[in-house]
């Protein structure tokens, strides 16, 4: 593992980022906009090679911060935020607040051996966004579909109505940009076409692997299997042998 002369733990939430920098440099706290991520942590490094960056996995409000470090050369790890809570445990932080959590981040990225994320491309930034804004349709279809069968007002229902059948329009024009992108990566990216000869396995499955999971490929099948939460975990001690369960 390559060792780093700057850690900072960056805790991120909606609208502000929390900050513990080893070098007590940059402000504890900032507003989450690219142009203060810019002005008040990508400036402020002036070694990039020498500076890791450490966050957790928040469902892709990170990507922002992410692409953005990634962009100025700098590392960053987006870590397991289960593995950082048991970490701070075990290290005697039993309280949480954003300003804690950041400084729980940034003595992860000291002591734990960390895997570094992989730097998204635009393609690989346009792919995921679409992958994600398919999901999103599905699920205001869904909202819209149980206001309808709720409904008893005629010119409400129209409207419900006409709204479903736009986002419907949306989805079909999604699904077709989904389509092309995957038919273009597959020319440099093997798994594609390995995860499409898989009976019963679609566009929509790859395309979520692809986007969601990119570690696949690159691990052993026991790793990936831990990694998604299917993998039987063991639970013994002495002669006591306990129910293995998935997590």
């Amino acid at each position: 593992m390559k060792s780093y002369k700057r850690v900072i733990g960056i805790d991120i939430c909606t609208v502000r980022l929390d900050i513990a920098d080893s070098n007590s440099k940059i402000e504890k706290a900032i507003e989450y906009t690219i142009e203060s991520i810019k002005a008040k942590i990508i400036k402020l490094i002036k070694e990039p090679s020498e500076t890791l960056v450490v966050c957790e996995a928040t469902g892709g409000l990170e990507y922002l911060l992410v692409d953005a470090l990634h962009d100025a050369k700098v590392d960053v790890v987006v870590a397991n935020p289960a593995r950082v809570r048991d970490f701070a445990k075990g290290h005697g932080y039993f309280e949480k607040s954003d300003a804690i959590d950041a400084q729980v981040l940034q003595l992860y990225g000291q002591q734990v051996k960390v895997s570094l994320a992989k730097p998204r491309t635009l393609e690989d930034r346009n792919f995921i966004a679409l992958s994600r804004r398919r999901c999103q349709l599905l699920q205001l279809i869904s909202q819209e579909g149980n206001r309808l069968r709720q409904c008893v007002d005629a010119q409400a229902k129209a409207l419900i109505q006409e709204m479903v059948k736009a986002l419907k329009t949306q989805l079909k024009a999604v699904d077709s940009a989904i389509e092309k992108c995957l038919e273009s990566k597959a020319k440099t990216d093997p798994k594609i076409e390995v995860i499409l000869s898989v009976p019963g396995v679609g566009m929509v499955m790859t395309s979520t692997l692809i986007a969601e999971l990119p570690e696949l490929g690159s691990l052993s099948r026991g790793k990936i299997a831990k990694l998604v939460g299917v993998a039987p975990m063991i639970k013994q001690s002495g002669k006591s042998e306990g129910k293995r369960r998935a997590r």
